[in-house]
């Protein structure tokens, strides 16, 4: 005998009207703004310079790793051809 299952309905959903208010007015003034751009632009070039030093550092460890690798692998690689050479 097949099993039987029974259907739930989903329940309706309640609408809501929304209350729509008109945001308070700005009390900022056009200096204001312009104190808030200088301030960014600062904030934006002192990041920038943080990341440009970072890249720097990160650039020249990678180099002294590279010449490490380059010193360490370069005797054997002449070892190597010099056995497959004779």
């Amino acid at each position: 005998m097949p099993a039987t299952t029974k259907r739930t309905r989903k329940a309706t959903a309640k609408t809501v009207e929304a209350v729509v208010t008109a945001p308070p007015a700005s009390p900022l003034t056009l200096s204001d703004y312009a104190e808030d751009i200088r301030a960014r632009w600062a904030i934006h070039t002192y990041e920038w310079n943080a990341a440009m030093h970072d890249l720097q550092v990160l650039g020249k460890r990678t180099h002294d790793a590279v010449d490490a690798v380059v010193e360490y692998v370069t005797p054997h690689y002449h070892t190597v051809v010099a056995r497959l050479t004779k």
